[in-house]
């Protein structure tokens, strides 16, 4: 059975570290030891004889030992009050973590990580909950024993001898108690101190496990936007060359598709000379509506942003995804703002912000000497 309970205080150490309580049985054994060595001492100071000079010598001999346990006391304080800050420091990185991945300022794809970000800080955060718990018992107030008032003046019956005798006694139980309490304060300390060994050891293993995550974690950068359409994100060679080919618009206000088959087969029409460079990768960039959506709109795309970054997929997944040969998979996407700011606007500039522009990537600079190929056709 003791095995076992050893066992036990071992794991929740490592969990939640604690104060081991003694069992009924033990107290009672500990209070009758510290009441036995105090009659001890009583005894021996009775015994002690009537000698002014040697009865002084002990006296000494014992409130040194007092003030040294007064100093342990402010020592065991000080470093309590330490851990205490470093603790709430501490804390307050944790808990800015867990609001931040609570609030979704954290954007994470792989389901392992999620979860070891979640047990990781749950863990951080019972490790300093115990240490801070541990540290503010204690140095939370005792009830130390002090001389009294009536103690500190001999009476008309008491002798030198006698009254030094009780001050002799008073001093060892004053130091009996001290020491007890600062005890106390030490076992505390020891759970907080565990606490924090195990927050350093938990934060190193937490952080090694998501550097690792990263380190094996797919190349190709998946993320949900707008309408949860999967973008890939690939670097372009710096010796490419953005190419303007096409626009594709407008849409209607508040949807992401066109119904117009014609518009399709003109886009399609305009890349098809560009379906050897499609390999280098397409840019599409969609522009931000003006106009603030409805609430039903909002609840499906969540801002104008998400619309325009849907519209861009859909001439991704419809158009480019269409035609084999046009490697829709080498695909960034982007928006822009809008082509004017203010309160007041026209209908053709939300027209023309209700557009995709269509880029390829080219190994070779556009021709400079023909400006009207340069300019992009619409397909309306």
């Amino acid at each position: 059975m003791s095995k076992l309970s050893d066992c036990w205080w071992i794991f929740t150490d490592l969990i939640f570290p604690r104060i081991r309580q003694l069992s009924p049985i033990d107290k009672k054994n500990d209070e009758n030891r510290c009441q036995t060595e105090l009659a001890a001492v009583r005894k021996l100071v009775t015994e002690l004889p009537d000698t002014e000079k040697r009865l002084k010598d002990y006296l000494a001999s014992v409130t040194e030992l007092l003030e040294l346990e007064k100093a342990r006391k402010q020592s065991i304080e000080a470093r309590l009050t330490s851990i205490i800050g470093l603790t709430s420091i501490a804390g307050t990185i944790v808990f800015g973590g867990l609001v931040a991945q609570v609030a979704g300022a954290l954007h994470v794809d792989s389901k392992c990580l999620k979860w070891l970000l979640a047990l990781g800080a749950f863990y951080l955060t019972l490790q300093l909950c115990s240490s801070l718990l541990a540290a503010v018992r204690g140095v939370s107030r005792s009830s130390y024993i002090t001389n009294k008032t009536s103690e500190l003046i001999p009476t008309s019956s008491d002798t030198i001898a006698s009254f030094l005798k009780k001050k002799i006694i008073s001093a060892s139980e004053m130091y009996a108690d001290h020491q007890y309490e600062n005890n106390s304060k030490i076992s505390h300390m020891a759970v907080a101190h565990q606490a924090m060994n195990n927050f350093v050891i938990g934060l190193l293993v937490f952080a090694s496990s998501i550097a690792l995550s990263i380190i094996f974690a797919d190349p190709k950068i998946k993320e949900d936007v707008g309408s949860k359409v999967a973008v890939y994100l690939q670097q372009p060679d710096r010796n490419l060359h953005l190419t303007h080919v096409a626009r594709i618009g407008p849409f209607p206000s508040g949807e992401s598709k066109l119904s117009n088959k014609e518009s399709e087969a003109c886009v399609i029409s305009l890349l098809r000379p560009y379906r050897n460079d499609s390999k280098h990768g397409w840019q599409l960039v969609a522009g931000i509506d003006k106009q603030n959506l409805k609430p039903n709109l909002v609840k499906v795309y969540g801002s104008n942003y998400g619309l325009a970054m849907a519209r861009a997929a859909w001439v991704r997944d419809v158009i480019l995804n269409g035609v084999q040969d046009f490697h829709s998979e080498q695909t960034i996407l982007n928006v822009a703002g809008p082509m004017s700011i203010g309160s007041a606007f026209r209908e053709i500039s939300l027209e023309s912000d209700r557009m995709v522009d269509i880029f390829v990537w080219q190994n070779q600079p556009p021709n400079l000497s023909t400006p009207e190929l340069l300019k992009p056709k619409v397909c309306h």
